[in-house]
């Protein structure tokens, strides 16, 4: 009888030890796999804030490897857990590093008026609408995805100002997030009007600190999202092995 008992059980034991350390080795790939692929895309971005030292192409292809990177990771999560609100934080990280880095690699002119000296048949005023709604658009969905960051320190006069309404941009639709008057913003809070109008205030000291508070401050938010995805992913069960 003993050594019925005995075949059954080490055998069923050397397996649940195999299975667990196949569990093992893939949850640490795919946290590897994490962590490389948004510190490529945050280093290749720390880069391109720098222009005058990194080819646009670069960054270019760095992005597009950041986004087959980050579908082969959701892929994997998808094939790995039946855990739903583990693909939703991934998009949610994956969504939030987008937003970030749009807003810290747009460009846009202080003045229109010095544009239209360069070309006075180009409609400027487009192009600079286009711009600063995007950045409403980041900042509107970073908000959503961290609505601890409150204040949210703009007003929806911005939105009339540029006509927001008129560009399918994915952040607008969460306008009711913005108040109808300007908040008051605590020293330690995220100053998203000031990432929204970066050129208005590039030369004054006081903003410029606030700006590099405010990406300190998200960069933050991003970091703690990834360390807390990473942590539920080597707490989860793999589905394949139960």
């Amino acid at each position: 009888m003993g050594a019925i008992i005995t075949r059954l059980i080490i055998p069923n034991f050397t397996r649940q030890w195999q299975d667990h350390q196949k569990e093992l080795e893939v949850k640490i790939a795919l946290t590897d796999e994490i962590n490389k692929a948004t510190s490529d895309i945050n280093t290749a971005t720390a880069l391109m804030t720098y222009s005058a030292f990194v080819n646009k192409t670069d960054y270019g292809s760095a992005f597009r490897d950041w986004k087959v990177s980050q579908a082969e990771i959701a892929s994997k999560i998808k094939s790995y857990y039946s855990n739903n609100q583990l693909i939703q934080d991934w998009k949610n990280l994956s969504l939030a590093i987008e937003q970030y880095l749009s807003l810290v690699t747009s460009r846009l002119p202080a003045k229109i008026s010095s544009l239209y000296r360069i070309n006075p048949l180009y409609n400027y005023s487009y192009y600079y609408d286009t711009g600063a709604c995007l950045r409403i658009s980041n900042v509107l969905l970073l908000h959503k995805i961290y609505p601890q960051t409150n204040p949210i320190n703009i007003d929806n006069r911005d939105l009339n100002t540029y006509d927001c309404g008129r560009f399918y941009l994915p952040g607008i639709p969460y306008a009711q997030q913005i108040s109808h008057h300007y908040p008051i913003k605590h020293k330690n809070d995220i100053d998203w009007y000031g990432l929204i109008h970066i050129e208005d205030m590039s030369t004054n000291m006081s903003a410029i600190k606030g700006r590099q508070n405010s990406f300190a401050n998200i960069q933050k938010y991003i970091n703690n999202s990834k360390d807390s995805l990473l942590d539920k992913i080597f707490r989860s069960k793999f589905d394949i092995f139960q």
